[in-house]
């Protein structure tokens, strides 16, 4: 199962904040924790995050999960990453809820939980994000975890092959070789269904 480079932090989204001088402070301050990354001062990111992240920022979020996940700037602590991964995939950062998903499929840092995978997949699908499409359609080809469901499977698999995922073009004409023409046409509507649900944001 691909997973997320850890360099691949950092956008500069926000939670809403209160008012324009709180929000330029909280802009300025994930700046400097970015600079600090930057210059591989992992603990003074780590400093400098943890406040704003404290008041919703889910950017600065996130990028405390990943610093737990992978132990840049501290011990490896499955525990704090989860948190931090679930507070930044609630505010619906799409890398992060990625990231739970591959937390819970493979049993890394948390019990391993299939379903809890495929929700965390889902949201991250409905928001674009490609490996998350690829991962919920070779759950559903392969039937290991779950029951196996072409037409789920197909229809994920084909939102990654659209996006240029190149196991996701294999994968999904293998499906389709198992599959009625009805069938078919089921799973590209569930699949139109969340590529219009993704273009809308």
């Amino acid at each position: 199962m691909k997973l997320l480079a850890f360099g691949v932090l950092i956008g500069l989204t926000s939670a809403p904040i209160p008012t324009p001088a709180a929000a330029e402070t909280t802009a300025e301050l994930y700046q400097q924790g970015i600079h600090a990354f930057e210059r591989a001062q992992f603990q003074k990111a780590i400093r400098i995050w943890r406040p704003i992240a404290d008041n919703g920022h889910r950017e600065a979020q996130f990028n405390l999960g990943a610093m737990y996940d992978n132990g840049k700037g501290t011990k490896k602590n499955p525990t704090e990453a989860s948190k931090w991964y679930r507070w930044a995939a609630d505010q619906g950062h799409v890398i992060a809820q990625y990231s739970l998903g591959n937390l819970y499929l493979a049993g890394r840092r948390v019990h391993q939980d299939t379903e809890q995978a495929i929700k965390w997949y889902r949201k991250a699908g409905e928001q674009g994000h490609t490996d998350a499409q690829f991962n919920l359609g070779e759950i559903y080809k392969d039937g290991t975890r779950v029951k196996r469901d072409y037409i789920k499977a197909f229809q994920w698999l084909s939102l990654a092959a659209l996006r240029k995922h190149n196991a996701g073009v294999i994968h999904k004409n293998f499906v389709e070789a198992f599959m009625s023409p009805e069938d078919v046409k089921i799973a590209q509507k569930l699949a139109v269904d969340v590529l219009k649900k993704y273009k809308k944001k």
